[in-house]
């Protein structure tokens, strides 16, 4: 659930999970190609379903915040988290800034 800062708390059910498959039909009739897209900031790691074609996110972002210290591991377990909360399973990108 998103409170007023749009920082998302962990889902408890695998019933409450977004899940998405990579390519589902669009409006056009042809695949719609979808991605990962994951956000490591100072605050928070946000992660969700990207429509690659517009770059538009698709339905609802998932956060949770940035470990400290933001240690590589403790970053990327928290990235895996996050991706996890939408049982994706396809590629994802992620922009990482230095460390």
């Amino acid at each position: 659930m998103c409170g007023a800062r749009r920082t998302c708390q962990p889902l408890r059910s695998a019933n409450d999970r977004h899940r998405f498959s990579a390519a589902d039909p669009s409006t056009n009739g042809g695949p719609q190609r979808r991605g990962f897209g994951i956000d490591v900031g100072g605050s928070g790691v946000k992660g969700g379903i990207v429509d690659l074609d517009t770059g538009q996110l698709i339905g609802e972002r998932f956060k949770l915040e940035t470990p400290q210290p933001a240690t590589p591991e403790a970053v990327s377990k928290t990235v895996a988290a996050v991706v996890r909360e939408f049982g994706w399973t396809e590629r994802s990108a992620s922009p990482i800034p230095a460390w």
